[in-house]
């Protein structure tokens, strides 16, 4: 368990009892980025680099690579998100 030294013990347990775990770490880490302080050309560029390489990543590691649309769907509504909180 290569998380057990990096997170505290409620966030190991949040992460080992979600349904999918990398999903998880995913939709935190993009929470962790929208409650920074942060420009939207900076959290945007942040999140497409989460959504590029990890969930590209997860794909391979799962032998079932996500679709471009479904990336390309991702970023749409990241952009939309983001230039609505503007």
């Amino acid at each position: 368990m290569e998380l057990k030294g990096l997170l505290q013990k409620k966030e190991l347990e949040a992460v080992m009892t979600s349904l999918h775990q990398p999903n998880y770490v995913i939709q935190i880490m993009s929470v962790i980025i929208q409650n920074c302080s942060l420009s939207g050309m900076e959290e945007v560029s942040i999140d497409l680099n989460i959504t590029q390489n990890f969930h590209d990543n997860l794909g391979i590691c799962e032998q079932t690579p996500i679709p471009l649309s479904y990336t390309r769907l991702t970023l749409r509504f990241v952009v939309i998100c983001t230039l609505h909180c503007l």
